[in-house]
């Protein structure tokens, strides 16, 4: 599942967050500073929710807006 997301001012990072209930985020993973990332390894026909986080040196940002998506290989 690749993700895209616009970069925010500031940000040295960013976090990608999801699991399979909107609003549980079970697993983080970093995805550096680039404005896209790529989640591998999710199941075919199930839902899963995102939020992606910007990060600097100062701490987080707000939870981004919540993607819901279904992988179809």
């Amino acid at each position: 599942m690749r993700l895209s997301w616009s970069p925010v001012e500031g940000a040295r990072g960013y976090q990608v967050r999801y699991g399979g209930t909107e609003g549980q985020y079970t697993t983080a993973i970093d995805a550096g500073p680039r404005g896209a990332f790529k989640v591998a390894r999710l199941a075919n026909g199930t839902a899963y929710f995102f939020v992606v986080v910007a990060y600097n040196d100062l701490g987080e940002s707000k939870l981004s807006n919540v993607m819901r998506a279904v992988p179809a290989h």
